[in-house]
């Protein structure tokens, strides 16, 4: 009889087996466009981007709070 951990560690290698790309081996009907090095520039700073839009509502938000609870609180104001 196997553990429980034997019987996931089987569970994901069937899983791993069935979604490996090696076996798919599908063909498209319409070729598929080639990434060009603009959109791999445009890929790379989209998200650095986005990480700095949310650092600045991040740190609004902060000073939103602190200046919040100095009034609940009576302190510094």
């Amino acid at each position: 009889m196997d553990t429980v951990e034997q019987l996931i560690g089987k569970f994901f290698f069937i899983i791993d087996l069935l979604a490996s790309r090696s076996l798919i081996r599908h063909r498209f009907k319409t070729r598929q466009r080639t990434i060009t090095w603009q959109q791999l520039f445009e890929g790379q700073w989209v998200p650095w981007l986005g990480a700095v839009l949310t650092a600045g509502d991040i740190s609004v938000i902060t000073k939103n709070i602190l200046y919040r609870y100095k009034l609940i609180t009576g302190i510094g104001v």
